[in-house]
């Protein structure tokens, strides 16, 4: 399929054609994400360095954890679910952040229903979403957590998740006018997560970290560690959906000016 042959008429809108259209975008821009990591990747070794780069991050943080605290530390457990969310996000925003902006074409023209705002575009990313949630909430499980229920666990997850991606989505929109700078947003995403454990680390001995335990998902970790009153807790979480409602508006009012200089 090619930019330029597809077209999504008046009369093609309904749900089920939505959703075939979903699944010819994600086919298509599958094909071009192999085309481009061949060309910018596998042909160079620096292409090479800055593919394996993510995975280095992701991996250094659980060797400083190994170091600091071993695997059998009771506080561990917390923050495996702090870096387990950060890792949702950078996972997530790897993978999708390419498609959101390079092929912003495909993407706009579909029409899917629209609930409160044109937020149901997401729905391209479901099966990422199904996969990393499936196994950060088995991680949960297999780790027993101190969330409680699996349910919560899950929603635990999700909140995380919707905090980084909703950062890396107006990381997305800053940048949908230079389409190279998408490139450093998964390093961007997982620098969180650096900053997480350097505070782990270093917050019994120095409070220049302190700040991050303000982080919305970080916060509302500690309300329910400290079982705290559950309006807090509602009240956390309406201000991480809020942030993810807020950054979607945001990228899509950006991509549809962008698509109209184009």
């Amino acid at each position: 399929m090619k930019a330029g042959e597809y077209h999504n008429t008046p009369e093609n809108t309904g749900l089920p054609q939505a959703i075939k259209e979903v699944l010819e975008v994600r086919r298509a821009v599958a094909a071009y994400g192999w085309r481009d990591v061949k060309i910018r990747y596998i042909r160079t070794y620096l292409g090479w360095g800055w593919l394996l780069l993510p995975a280095v991050l992701l991996l250094l943080p659980v060797l400083l954890l190994q170091a600091r605290f071993g695997m059998k530390d009771q506080e561990l457990s917390q923050w495996v679910t702090v870096l387990s969310g950060h890792i949702l996000s950078a996972g997530l925003m790897q993978q999708i952040a390419p498609l959101w902006i390079n092929n912003k074409h495909f993407l706009l023209k579909i029409r899917l229903p629209v609930l409160f705002m044109p937020i149901s575009r997401l729905v391209v990313m479901l099966p990422e979403w199904i996969l990393y949630s499936i196994i950060l909430t088995g991680l949960g499980v297999y780790l027993d957590l101190p969330a409680g229920s699996i349910a919560l666990q899950w929603f635990v997850f999700q909140l995380f998740w919707v905090f980084g991606f909703s950062m890396g989505v107006i990381f997305c929109a800053i940048s949908s006018r230079f389409r190279d700078v998408i490139h450093a947003v998964p390093v961007v995403i997982q620098g969180q997560l650096l900053l997480i454990v350097l505070y782990m680390i270093h917050s019994a001995e120095f409070q220049a970290f302190s700040w991050l335990e303000w982080l919305p998902p970080v916060l509302f970790i500690n309300l329910l560690k400290n079982h705290e009153s559950s309006v807090l807790i509602v009240l956390t979480s309406i201000s991480i959906l809020s942030f993810a409602y807020v950054s979607a508006f945001v990228f899509v009012k950006l991509s549809k000016n962008a698509l109209e200089r184009i």
